[in-house]
């Protein structure tokens, strides 16, 4: 059995984990909770990624450290957490947010990003 990740304790990852389970999906403990519901809803067609910097960094991301990870997902520039989405949200609803808070913060540390410019 995959090792739980500690930063699926979190939460927002404990609100992704619940709103995957209302949607038959058995979330894996290896990967963060929150970044597998943001895949979901993009595979299920029930959320967009406009900008391809932005699915750059989602596929990236479980390549990340855990512990960055979770402070990009989580966290605004300043290290401060995003306020707590309600947990009356829809799956859908909820990994919109995840992605709006991502996008917005990636938005602001790094100027190519909003151009759409290549990353690397």
């Amino acid at each position: 059995m995959p090792e739980s990740l500690p930063q699926n304790e979190s939460r927002l990852n404990q609100l992704a984990k619940k709103a995957l389970l209302k949607e038959d999906v058995n979330p894996d403990r290896s990967l963060s909770y929150s970044y597998q519901l943001v895949m979901w809803a993009v595979y299920q067609g029930n959320a967009q990624v406009l900008n391809p910097n932005l699915w750059e960094v989602l596929q990236g991301l479980p390549g990340y450290d855990p512990e960055k990870e979770q402070q990009v997902l989580e966290n605004d520039l300043d290290g401060q957490p995003w306020p707590l989405p309600s947990p009356k949200l829809s799956a859908s609803e909820l990994a919109s947010v995840i992605l709006n808070n991502l996008d917005d913060r990636l938005k602001e540390s790094i100027p190519a990003y909003q151009k759409g410019a290549p990353l690397l």
